[in-house]
């Protein structure tokens, strides 16, 4: 690096941090020492497709670094990346092993800027996990912009560890509403952060943060804390219709919560620190988790299901492979993806669709929601076709629980909480048609 820090104003060059693609895997495979010979595999490789005067390095782990002498413009570093991905194609013998492998790649380019080696190797660094997220075998270039995004990350990771001690998240609630009736029969608890200094941070700006840093699990224990206290005392104050279950909470649960051995431990905490009967608390689940670990969910749902804990699974038909476990998944409820919803009264193909999925629900025993209705028009269709179930913004956008009592009391247009939107046909006007 200092060699071509030397050279005459005006000379070009490009650092290039590269990272293994699967690199956890394949150590699992080969052993460490079995890793250390593929990065030295690699890094003469690499060193056998690069021009003379060009340098490789081993960084720490599965990175390397490459100095890339002597460039005419930053193009000229899209065909070394093409040279670079291209000399990995060829699988590397390990261990009795044939290892494919790509990478994800990093590029910083200097034209001449005062910058240290240290800086430049960090900032490749980041373009390289910049790359890394968007997928195997890509490559990204640093700019500052991608330095910006870096630090105001950084910034707010910290601040998100400070929010979950202050305890500065607040619970908003969505209401789900029984089609035909209008009556509400529970609501769908959502996550929102008031930063003391930025304002309300939007839940895709922390959400994802927070499952990365294993956050999302102390700050969902606060959430799921106070939607159950506030769905016991919403009960208390607002009847529920006749043969009808009091209000129930619908808590979204990620992978991070089911390989959380203390999961079943904080939901019973929560039902007996407030009193919520466990029929009335509901964990939403995702196709793509089933595809993860399905065994280990399967285990940790049957248990919620002991304790009376109901199950939906969201998002349903955006997955990849539903019908191969859809049997065996104590489920209750399937809740329709909004991207079928969305097309609702504009597609007929979708409405076929969406009444296959509302026919294999029922013939499952299992109950339907309709979630992204917006129009009345998607209400009505949704109805018809037999969803018990809606929620979206044609009811009510999430609110804090001020706004939903307003909505149950009736000083929103409602009517003491039984129906507060105009009736619908329901599932079984539906049926009779």
């Amino acid at each position: 690096m200092r060699h071509a820090k030397d050279h005459q104003p005006g000379y070009t060059f490009a650092v290039v941090v590269l990272a293994l693609d699967r690199h956890e895997l394949i150590a699992s495979l080969v052993g460490r020492d079995g890793m250390d010979t593929l990065v030295a595999k690699v890094s003469e490789r690499l060193q056998g497709a690069l021009r003379p005067g060009d340098q490789v390095a081993h960084l720490t782990g599965d990175e390397l670094w490459v100095l890339v002498d002597r460039i005419r413009s930053p193009d000229d570093m899209i065909v070394i990346t093409r040279r670079i991905q291209g000399s990995l194609a060829r699988p590397f013998a390990i261990a009795s092993e044939e290892i494919s492998v790509t990478a994800a790649i990093g590029i910083v380019v200097n034209g001449g800027e005062t910058v240290t080696a240290e800086e430049m190797l960090k900032n490749a660094a980041t373009a390289m996990h910049r790359a890394r997220a968007q997928g195997p075998s890509r490559h990204e270039f640093y700019d500052l912009a991608m330095r910006e995004r870096a630090r105001t990350r950084l910034r707010l990771e910290t601040d998100l560890r400070l929010a979950v001690e202050r305890k500065e998240f607040a619970v908003h609630f969505q209401p789900i509403v029984t089609m035909g009736s209008g009556a509400v029969d529970g609501f769908e608890a959502l996550v929102r952060w008031q930063h003391p200094s930025r304002g309300l941070v939007a839940p895709d700006q922390f959400i994802p943060i927070a499952e990365e840093t294993g956050l999302i699990l102390p700050m969902s224990e606060q959430v799921l804390s106070r939607g159950c206290e506030q769905i016991r005392a919403w009960q208390g104050r607002f009847e529920a219709p006749s043969n009808h279950l009091p209000f129930s909470l619908s808590m979204n649960f990620t992978s991070a919560h089911f390989a959380d051995t203390a999961l079943l431990d904080t939901v019973s905490a929560a039902l007996q620190e407030s009193g919520l009967d466990g029929r009335c608390l509901v964990a939403e689940i995702t196709e793509s988790m089933l595809l993860r670990d399905v065994e280990k969910v399967l285990d940790v749902l049957n248990e919620l299901k002991q304790m009376n804990i109901r199950v939906h699974l969201d998002d349903f038909g955006t997955g990849y492979s539903s019908l191969s476990y859809l049997h065996r998944l104590p489920a209750d409820t399937l809740k329709i993806d909004r991207s079928f919803v969305s097309r609702l009264g504009a597609d007929r193909e979708t409405e076929v669709l969406v009444k296959a999925i509302v026919d294999l629900a029922h013939n499952l025993g299992k109950q339907v929601i309709a979630e992204g209705i917006e129009t009345a028009e998607q209400a009505r269709v949704v109805a018809h076709l037999g969803c018990e179930l809606g929620q979206g913004y044609y009811f009510a956008r999430p609110g804090d629980p001020k706004s939903m009592e307003a909505l149950l009391d009736g000083s929103a247009g409602g009517n003491g909480g039984a129906e507060p939107w105009p009736r619908l046909p329901g599932p079984s006007a539906a049926s009779a048609s």
